[in-house]
């Protein structure tokens, strides 16, 4: 028992093995056009050809260097057009992590288009456009004077 628990705890740790998740590429604030260049070329290849064929979210090009370069489809980024974007770029207001939007404090939304409202309005109103409306009795930025 005491050699199989010493073999246990002397197997070598195993790594995983990286991915094109790895070689993301940065983008604009603007909304994707319907192509969106990728600037980081696909690591070389024997063959010349995008590392992973662009995963068939996009098309391999050649840059003015020489290099394969992925073109990627609208709603794809990465090096090889890998990655979801998000949804106008989050509206600026948030960062774009795997496709879903991740909205800088004082916003929401599907893509942080929404401007939140003070202390949610306390839960005495409804947000619309940033501003509470409160509900009948209530009263303030927030809701919460009583009236």
């Amino acid at each position: 028992a005491a050699a199989a628990a010493a073999a246990a705890t002397t197997a070598a740790p195993t790594t995983a093995p990286a991915t094109s998740s790895s070689l993301l590429a940065t983008t604009s604030a603007a909304p994707l056009a319907p192509t969106t260049t990728v600037a980081i070329p696909s690591p070389p290849s024997e063959t010349g050809q995008c590392w992973g064929n662009c995963n068939g979210h996009g098309s391999c090009s050649t840059s003015e260097s020489g290099q394969p370069v992925c073109v990627c489809n609208a709603g794809w980024v990465g090096a090889a057009c890998d990655t979801p974007s998000c949804a106008n770029d989050c509206h600026g207001q948030g960062v774009c992590v795997a496709g879903r939007c991740m909205c800088d404090e004082g916003f929401l939304g599907e893509s942080c288009e929404e401007k939140r409202c003070p202390g949610d309005c306390s839960g005495n109103g409804y947000c619309y456009q940033g501003s509470c409306q409160c509900s009948s009795g209530f009263a303030g930025d927030d809701c919460s004077r009583v009236q």
